[in-house]
This record gives structure tokens, C-alpha cells and sequence, in this order.
């Protein structure tokens, strides 16, 4: 069953590329109701778009070197102003997606303490 949705997802992630990229209108009823029922090609499908829309307003920006010293500033603030906005959903999810590699950090550098622990012990024995 699960393989199934997962080929389903697949294909309707395939149309959802088309569309985006290469302006074919491939949306049927069927499509339609699978992105309202699946959450990950639903946003699948808006991260496509925004990444679509981010890329078509980069070409039409036209570079302007009015400082060199200060090129990397003027780049950065010319992507800050063409960011979409991101939804609260976004927000929470990298919030929750820090603290767990804060949390996994903390259990390496726990795991590589303890084997520096355990070789200086050793060490110590062998003097």
C-alpha cells in the first residue's frame, strides 16, 4: 500500500515539474484532489512555484556595481528584497528542525567525549 502512494506522489510530483517549468497546464481533477489530500506534493508544488518566481524576478534584476567594497552587501540586499514570504508553517518546522541538530550535536560531541575519556584512560594504564 505504502509503495503505491509513494508512485503516486512520484507521478503527481513529475506533472507538478511539468507545469511549473515548462507551462504545460497538465491539472486534471484527479491531480487536484491528491494535492489537497497529500500534504507533502501540496508543498511540493508551492516550493516549485516559489522557486520559479524567485528565479524569473533574479533574471529580470540587472546588477549594479555602485560600490565594489561593497558588492557582497548590495547582492544579499537584492535577495532580501525579492524573498518571498514565508508562512508560519515554515517557521515552526525550521525551529523544530534546529533543535534537533543542536540535540544531535550535543549527543556526538557526548559520544566523542567519552571515547577521548575511555583512550586516556588507557593511556594512563600503560604509563
Amino acid at each position: 500500500m505504502r509503495k503505491e502512494v509513494d508512485m503516486n506522489c512520484n507521478i503527481v510530483r513529475e506533472k507538478i515539474y511539468k507545469q511549473v517549468y515548462t507551462d504545460t497546464r497538465e491539472f486534471d481533477d484527479e491531480l487536484m484532489r491528491h494535492l489537497n489530500d497529500c500534504p507533502a506534493c501540496n508543498s511540493y508544488y508551492k516550493d516549485c512555484r516559489s522557486v520559479k518566481k524567485i528565479t524569473s524576478l533574479l533574471n529580470q534584476k540587472q546588477a549594479v556595481l555602485n560600490n565594489p567594497k561593497k558588492l557582497t552587501n548590495d547582492i544579499l540586499d537584492s535577495l532580501n528584497e525579492i524573498k518571498p514570504k514565508k508562512k508560519s508553517t515554515g517557521f515552526y518546522i525550521s525551529i523544530n528542525a534546529k533543535r534537533f541538530l543542536a540535540a544531535a550535536s550535543v549527543c556526538l560531541m557526548i559520544v566523542f567525549a567519552y571515547e577521548q575519556y575511555v583512550a586516556m584512560e588507557k593511556i594512563i594504564k600503560l604509563e
